[in-house]
């Protein structure tokens, strides 16, 4: 399988949506077409971000959202389950972290994950690097109720990815 990444465009969302929807938990309540995906992309300050192509096939996506300027912003992934575990390259990873801290020149990148829904997610960010910072309580609500949110971090002096010049 050959993997690759590039910037996400329009013509990758409906192919991104259909991974979304297939992989995310609540994906299709809370986005139920892909104009919603879209919105909602869009309405957190998204539709930046990049795509996971296995042979020429979306298979998943790193979006961002809730950008602050010179301070932070959020990382989200959902990837299909045949690439689980395998994504995690140092060519991918160092293109994620590069736009993050270089090209945003940002001194951090954050992330969460709702605590039992999302176990995968909690494994997947401790392993790129990201430390707890904490939990809040019922900070969330989903199609089936309140859900706490585990917060995660990461600075840019602690991103192992980032290619020593």
């Amino acid at each position: 399988m050959n993997l690759t990444i590039e910037r996400l465009t329009d013509e990758h969302l409906p192919a991104f949506y259909a991974v979304a929807k297939a992989e995310e938990p609540f994906a299709a309540e809370m986005a139920p077409t892909l104009n919603h995906f879209r919105a909602m992309l869009a309405g957190a300050g998204g539709l930046e971000g990049f795509v996971l192509l296995a042979d020429g096939e979306v298979v998943g996506g790193v979006t961002f959202t809730d950008h602050v300027p010179l301070v932070d912003v959020m990382i989200h992934a959902v990837v299909s389950k045949r690439i689980r575990g395998r994504w995690l390259s140092r060519k991918v990873l160092g293109t994620v972290f590069a736009f993050c801290f270089e090209e945003l020149a940002l001194p951090r990148v954050s992330a969460y994950a709702l605590p039992g829904v999302m176990p995968e997610a909690e494994w997947l960010l401790l392993k790129m690097g990201f430390h707890v910072e904490g939990v809040k309580a019922c900070a969330t609500l989903r199609p089936d109720g309140y859900h706490d949110v585990m917060l995660f971090g990461m600075l840019r002096s602690q991103c192992p990815w980032l290619t020593v010049a």
